[in-house]
């Protein structure tokens, strides 16, 4: 059976809550713009949950050598590649590249995402986005 997870940033007391059950978030935060965040369903080198909002490092193979890499994981469309019909989009969890004059996303289920570590999260350490 796959592990369901939700956390909301509670910016009046600056701490994460986490629950196991969506029905008790959205009781509790309906009336508030608060996000609610989703566990992915995978965890890092480090064996740490990753959800949605969280900011994960790794490295990347370019068919010569390998990169560091950074984002954002994120839910939603994202392009998955390219043929010689055009674009191939996807729909789920990514990681979108942050910095400057970057735009790349890569699908969670990439092998470069499994040697990858959460660094942190967009709430808690928006510092690591201007690294």
């Amino acid at each position: 059976m796959r592990e369901i997870g939700f956390r909301v940033w509670l910016e009046e007391s600056q701490s994460m809550q986490y629950s196991d059950r969506l029905s008790s978030f959205f009781k509790d935060y309906e009336d508030t713009k608060k996000p609610i965040m989703q566990y992915i369903g995978l965890k890092d080198k480090n064996d740490q949950e990753i959800y949605e909002g969280d900011i994960i490092g790794f490295q990347y193979y370019t068919g010569h050598s390998y990169r560091v890499a950074g984002g954002i994981v994120r839910y939603g469309e994202y392009l998955a590649g390219t043929n010689d019909y055009g674009n191939i989009w996807g729909v789920g969890f990514f990681v979108e590249q942050v910095g400057k004059n970057l735009s790349h996303e890569w699908n969670m289920r990439d092998t470069e995402i499994f040697h990858g570590a959460v660094a942190g999260n967009i709430y808690e350490n928006p510092e690591l986005l201007d690294a």
